[in-house]
Order: structure tokens, then sequence, then C-alpha cells
């Protein structure tokens, strides 16, 4: 029997320089994917979602699922501050604000 460990891979645009206390432009064309798995959470950086799926494909994750937050059940949410600070740490700079950009279900076969 065939068993597989599942995960969610979040995708957040980053924004640096607001224009108003509502909007953000895009001055960094930098996205972060956070990964959720059963048993660990990892922030990655990526100027595209391919270099994401490159990054996770390694350890044998496929995409089965996708979400855009123009879709009535998802919301365009920010990215959570504790996300926000794992990615400064690995990356050495830190957005001013990550806002949703998709969200992918994924899997992989143990």
């Amino acid at each position: 029997m065939e068993q597989h460990e599942y995960a969610r891979l979040v995708e957040y645009s980053l924004h640096d320089e607001p224009l108003s206390a509502n909007t953000y432009t895009e001055s960094h064309l930098h996205f972060a994917y956070v990964l959720q798995t059963e048993n660990r959470r990892i922030v990655l950086e990526g100027t595209t979602l391919l270099a994401a799926l490159n990054e996770i494909g390694r350890d044998g994750w496929i995409v089965y699922e996708v979400v855009h937050p123009d879709q009535p059940h998802s919301v365009r949410s920010p990215m959570s501050e504790g996300d926000l600070h794992a990615f400064e740490r690995t990356h050495g700079w830190r957005p001013r604000m990550g806002l949703l950009g998709g969200l992918r279900s994924v899997r992989r076969m143990l």
C-alpha cells in the first residue's frame, strides 16, 4: 500500500515600499514560499514558482492542487511575522510585507 506525506506550499509576493497605508509597490520582484509539512516548516526564497518547485522537487514532492487568491474560498492574507523573520534569517533581508499569491497542496511518497 502506498503511503504519502502531505504539505502545503504557500506563495507570498514580497513588498518593500509603501505607497499609502494599504498599498505596496513591487519594488523587489521576489517571492517567498512557505512549505508546511507534517513535521517541519521551511521558508524558501525564489523569483519564480519554478525555483520553489525545483527546490521541493528534490525531496520528491509533487503538486496536486492549486488555489489562487482570486478564487472565492481563498483570502489574500499577509505573511506571518514568524515567517518574515525566518525569511530574513535565511536570506539576509526582510521585506515590509508578504501578500498571499497562491496556495499549492503537495505530496510525496514515503
